[in-house]
């Protein structure tokens, strides 16, 4: 599975886009065997934009993480925004400590 390019469109999500993905995450974080779900993860992330991934980390962080694929999504989505929006997420993690 080829990994896209730097610059595939990324699509900005609407509300209910957003339930979706918020589904779609949960989907991709269930795939058997580690490396398709790496694949999954990394091409579901570079569809979102930034306002998309703050969600999906605002989501994830009403929740404790509890192993290994909850870190591995965390660090896939801040990954994706520091890439499109670093100031943010900078102010975030200043935030955060």
């Amino acid at each position: 599975m080829a990994r896209r390019s730097a610059s595939a469109k990324v699509v900005k999500l609407s509300a209910t886009g957003l339930a979706k993905a918020k589904a779609e995450l949960a989907n991709v974080r269930k795939t058997p065997g580690e490396l398709e779900r790496q694949r999954k993860m990394l091409d579901f992330v570079d569809g979102l934009d930034a306002g998309a991934v703050k969600s999906l980390l605002d989501d994830l962080a009403t929740k404790p993480l509890s192993g290994g694929d909850d870190y591995e999504a965390f660090n896939d989505l801040i990954a994706r925004w520091t890439e499109l929006d670093p100031a943010a997420a900078l102010a975030s993690a200043s935030l955060e400590t």
